[in-house]
């Protein structure tokens, strides 16, 4: 049903993601390029320092490519307009997705999937939790995003329901999504780049052992084939990050109680226990080379003898006062979840 009157909404625009690979993929074949010009193998100095310059430089532009512009999102009886987006209301067609986090693949919200005869256009809730997700598809990318409050307002206004289980039925689910962030999932991750530096090792050991620097074919065989190798490396690893690892747990939250489901069937039905025996606050700290980050977690102990850690990965959430450093996590979450799931058990 059309509302009569004209409404709007403030919207954080998003880049679309395709220019953020340009300006990575510019840079990458800009320095690969350069690699093979004359006369810059005796100068290995200046084409490092080249390097890491215009890295930082790569860096900076797929940062500002990245950050939201603000906008406005209008809805009239006609048409829905959205920055460049404008579609028609007549034959407009609504469908409710789950919001996930490019990279960590944690939920960020709900996410409304706008279609017309010949255009699509996706609006982000944040911290939007769906109560009932069984079913329902997922994006990685929206084109612009709203407040929890204005997002729940943009769906009354179009009619979009929510609701697909009875009411009683409707116990907040969070998938536990396997940490890429830990040692374990960045060693996992990153299993292809690993490989492929391997192989270019090896096939430079190789090209040692059998003297091909005495022939330039030789040399051009191995320089090139190694360069197929780190592409491949590179391939590889962006598919393997960019594919979330499937979630075996959940945790599922109603008003009295917290219980871990093990998603893997067993006799036609999913195994379920808790609440939990113990829950405590811990962090966990990763180190990079420039910078470290603290997140924090709780562990939590099951009836069944299972131990679960979990973190968020959000530099603004922190434990109030001091608590002890854990040195694994398993599983993070979304912000929403985690303020959801520190209520529940009572964790401040």
């Amino acid at each position: 049903m059309k509302e009569h009157r004209a409404r709007s909404w403030h919207v954080t625009l998003v880049a679309p993601a395709r220019h953020l690979q340009l300006a990575c993929w510019i840079w990458y074949l800009a320095l690969v390029g350069l690699r093979f010009v004359p006369g810059v193998s005796s100068h290995l100095g200046w084409f490092m320092t080249f390097a890491l310059v215009s890295g930082f430089a790569a860096s900076i532009a797929m940062d500002l490519l990245g950050r939201g512009k603000f906008g406005t999102l209008e809805l009239t009886p006609d048409r829905l307009a959205c920055g460049t987006h404008t579609l028609d209301r007549a034959d407009l067609r609504c469908e409710l997705q789950i919001w996930k986090d490019p990279y960590l693949h944690t939920t960020l919200g709900a996410a409304l999937v706008l279609r017309d005869a010949a255009r699509r256009l996706c609006l982000g809730g944040r911290d939007h939790l769906l109560h009932s997700s069984e079913g329902r598809l997922s994006v990685e990318r929206v084109d612009a995003s709203l407040s929890d409050e204005d997002f729940s307002d943009l769906l009354h206004a179009l009619s979009v329901s929510e609701a697909r289980a009875p009411e009683r039925e409707r116990t907040l689910a969070i998938e536990l999504v396997p940490s890429t962030v830990s040692l374990p999932g960045v060693l996992q991750v990153s299993g292809p780049w690993f490989s492929a530096m391997a192989l270019v090792v090896l096939l430079g050991l190789l090209a040692s052992a059998f003297h091909f620097e005495r022939s330039p074919v030789a040399i051009a065989l191995v320089e090139g084939l190694g360069l197929v190798i780190v592409i491949a490396g590179v391939v590889f690893t962006f598919r393997r990050g960019s594919r979330p690892r499937p979630a075996r747990y959940r945790l599922l939250l109603d008003q009295q109680q917290v219980l871990l489901e093990d998603k893997r069937a067993k006799f036609g039905s999913a195994d379920r226990c808790g609440p939990p025996l113990r829950a405590t606050r811990n962090f966990y700290r990763s180190s990079g080379r420039f910078s470290s980050v603290e997140v924090p977690t709780m562990r939590l102990t099951w009836p069944n003898g299972k131990e679960t850690i979990i973190g968020v990965w959000k530099t603004n959430i922190r434990w109030a006062g001091k608590v002890p450093r854990i040195w694994r996590l398993h599983y993070i979450i979304g912000p929403e979840e985690w303020r959801r799931l520190t209520a529940a058990l009572r964790l401040h």
